[in-house]
Parts: structure tokens; C-alpha cells; sequence
């Protein structure tokens, strides 16, 4: 079902409403005309869910149905993004895959799919956030009419269980050295504190990047024996303030001394945001790691104005020139060189830091925020050594027959 009505909004603007059905969901859209009103009620007619639609047709569906989700708040713009991508740039490009009708879509189909993505040069791991997202667009093709089954459920991404020779698993931690290099360069590259404020902030609290840009002065406690901050939100891509990645993301995080008093030092120096101006609106945020304006601290910003000439300060760079926009930035970044690691290693130093000092897997998980046990033990279970156990055991096996 759909329908068009017309809105009188406070503002005393006048806009027209499309509403339709979205699989179990009431979806809705506004429209500055009646013209763009009536493109859009009779684009929804022209997709009636039938299981000889082309693919391309649920997909249209799906990211109209996201758009949606997105415009009424339930999802952010930085997740329709990603859809989007996936899309337009790895599914419906694969014409083999997307020229078929979705009755002829099975898990046959979507395996080849798959394997011709794997074939083509791309990790497994990326193949298998795009399997995440096809599997989405069937399920949301189930609901609404377009599919009788979820073909992808059976399929699976195909790749190497076994490292090659001379490689580890996992990512390569920088060593101990270029940590302290970094710690060290980070009091000197300002006079505010900001630098090691973000670096300690980063290094033992392992925050995500989104994170520390959304993290507020309220939340962090700093007062006491036991220092901590309370991770309840982030900042995506677009600046914009939500709610953490999952439940599990929100989380206390203790803070050592150190690390406490650098925190302390730089709020007193940190920008705040101008009041506003109407007494009764609610007042803004006050983020403690803001831009120089008192807003959010964008991630572009973050990067080619803080993080790599700091990396550059602390001599942490590679041979390579840094961004060709961040060299054209200042003139006294014209020579800057690419870091040898980006900010999210230092989540990963975190956790590297807290299995040396003998902490469980399940209370990493905590900590970190990761949403399942699996997720820390495919991330950071290679950190974990057990030698002790291991030569035992080859003791033992010369004893068992």
C-alpha cells in the first residue's frame, strides 16, 4: 500500500509525504513538491515485489528502504554509505551476478559470486563484508515478496587457513621503542597537551577513533584513586553524534595516573563551544578532544593537521611522501613523510598491552567493547602465548605410546 499526503509543518512550510510498505515497516518520505511526490509514488508501484524482478530492482528497493531508515534516525548516513559501496562498486558490476532474476538467485549463484571476488584479487576479509551485505538485501527481498529463501546463508567466503611461510597472523605491532619514541615526541610537539593526552588516551584506554571524537568532558572522571572514562558514544564519518557500535560498546574504561593527569592537564587548555544563544535550547556538548572551535574533531582534520606530523615529529615515518593534500596543506608540511602506523594501532598496543600483563579473553572482550568473544580471539588471539604449556606438551606426547 501507498499513499500521498500533504504536511503543514511548524516552520509553516508545506511538504508532501509518500508512505508506503517496507516488508513488516511503514517507510515514508518527504518532498519539497507535488511533482517529486508523485515520481516517487509511482516509482514504489513500478516495484511491486515479484520473483522475476532483476536483481538490480530488489537492490533499488532495499537501499530506498535504507534511506528511509537513515532520514527517521535508526540508521546512521556512515552504514548507508558502506551499503552503497558495497553495492555500486562490487555487486551489481559483477553483471554475470546482477543481470539475473531473483528467482534464478540460489546458493550455486551466489557462491560463484563469491569465489569470482576471491579470484579477482580481494581479501577474504573484505569479500566477507560484502557477503554481509548481500545477505541483508536477500533477507529484506524475503520479507518483501522479491525471494522465497536467502540464498546466501549456505554460501561461504573460501580462503586460506594456513599463513604463508615466514608471515605471523594477525597485524605486525609496532615494537616497544617506537612506542616510547612516540610517547616521548608527544610532550614536546605542543604547549597545550593535547598530543599526549590523545596518545595516552589512545595507547591505554584503547579507545576506537570514533570514539575519543565523541567522547565528553562529563565522561571523563578523573578525580579519585580510580580514574576512568564512560564510552557511550562516537562520532562517525560524517560528524555526526550516535550512540556506540554495539552494547558491548559501551563500557568504563580505567585510566592509569599518568595518563589521568595528562587528560586533566589538556581539558584546562581544550576549546569550548560558544554558548547558544537562546537560554532555553539545551546546551552543546562539550567534547574533550574537540576541534579548534569546540565541535566535533573531524577524522580528515584529526589525520593531516595532528596525527601525521606528529608521526613526523617523532620520526615514525616511512620514505614515502605523506597525502599529496596534506603536503599542500602549510609550507611546513611540504616535506612530511606517511606514518608508519595509523592511530587504530594504538587499540591494538592496548590489547597487546593488556594479554602481557595477564588478562583473560573475556575481559579484554570487555574492555575493548568487541560484541562477541570471537571477535577478540580472531583479533588478538595470536597474543596470547602459552610456551610454557606447549613444551610440556612435547614432553608428554614422547611419553603417551
Amino acid at each position: 500500500m501507498a499513499y500521498i499526503r500533504k504536511r503543514a509543518l511548524p516552520s509553516g512550510k508545506t511538504k508532501w509525504q509518500v508512505v508506503w510498505s517496507a516488508g513488516k515497516k511503514r517507510a515514508s518520505q518527504m518532498f519539497d513538491t507535488q511533482r517529486e511526490a508523485n515520481e516517487k509514488y509511482r516509482a514504489i508501484l513500478s516495484l511491486k515485489p515479484s520473483s522475476n524482478a532483476p536483481f538490480k530492482t530488489l537492490s533499488t528497493a532495499y537501499l530506498d528502504s535504507e534511506r528511509d531508515l537513515v532520514a527517521a534516525g535508526e540508521h546512521e548516513r556512515s552504514y548507508l554509505a558502506m551499503l552503497l559501496g558495497h553495492v555500486n562498486n562490487h555487486i551489481l558490476p559483477d553483471l554475470e551476478f546482477s543481470a539475473l532474476k531473483c528467482s534464478s538467485i540460489g546458493t550455486p549463484e551466489v557462491q560463484l559470486f563469491l569465489n569470482r571476488m576471491i579470484a579477482g584479487g580481494m581479501s577474504a576479509k573484505a569479500a566477507a563484508k560484502i557477503r554481509t551485505t548481500l545477505s541483508q538485501i536477500m533477507k529484506f527481498g524475503t520479507q518483501t515478496g522479491f525471494m522465497s529463501a536467502n540464498p546466501v546463508r549456505e554460501a561461504t567466503i573460501k580462503q586460506k587457513k594456513r599463513p604463508d611461510a615466514g608471515t605471523d597472523a594477525g597485524f605486525v605491532l609496532p615494537g616497544k621503542p617506537a612506542l616510547r619514541a612516540l610517547l616521548d615526541g608527544a610532550k614536546t610537539f605542543d604547549n597545550t597537551g593535547r598530543a599526549i593526552a590523545v596518545v595516552r588516551t589512545l595507547m591505554y584506554g584503547g579507545l576506537r577513533m570514533s570514539e575519543l571524537r565523541g567522547l565528553v568532558r562529563e565522561s571523563c572522571r578523573l578525580v579519585g584513586e580510580t580514574p576512568s572514562l564512560a564510552i557511550n558514544q562516537r562520532a562517525d564519518r560524517y560528524n555526526v553524534i550516535g550512540s556506540v557500535k554495539s552494547a558491548a560498546g559501551r563500557r568504563i574504561v580505567d585510566l592509569g595516573p599518568d595518563s589521568a593527569q595528562a587528560l586533566r592537564i589538556w581539558l584546562l587548555a581544550a576549546p569550548l563551544p560558544p554558548k547558544n544563544e537562546d537560554p532555553s535550547a539545551a546546551p552543546p556538548m562539550q567534547f574533550a578532544f574537540p576541534n579548534d572551535d569546540g565541535g566535533v574533531w573531524s577524522y580528515p582534520n584529526f589525520r593531516s593537521r595532528f596525527w601525521v606530523p606528529l608521526m613526523n615529529h617523532c620520526g615514525l615515518v616511512t620514505d614515502e611522501p605523506a597525502d599529496k593534500h596534506i603536503r599542500a596543506f602549510t609550507k611546513a608540511q611540504a616535506e612530511l613523510r606517511q606514518p608508519i602506523f595509523t592511530p587504530h594501532m594504538l587499540r591494538h598496543v592496548y590489547a597487546s598491552l593488556q594479554i602481557e600483563m595477564g588478562i583473560t579473553p573475556k575481559r579484554l572482550q570487555k574492555l575493548i567493547g568487541h560484541a562477541t568473544l570471537k571477535m577478540t580471539l580472531d583479533t588478538y588471539g595470536h597474543l596470547w602465548p602459552d610456551e610454557d604449556a606447549d613444551r610440556a606438551r612435547a614432553r608428554g606426547v614422547e611419553n603417551a605410546l
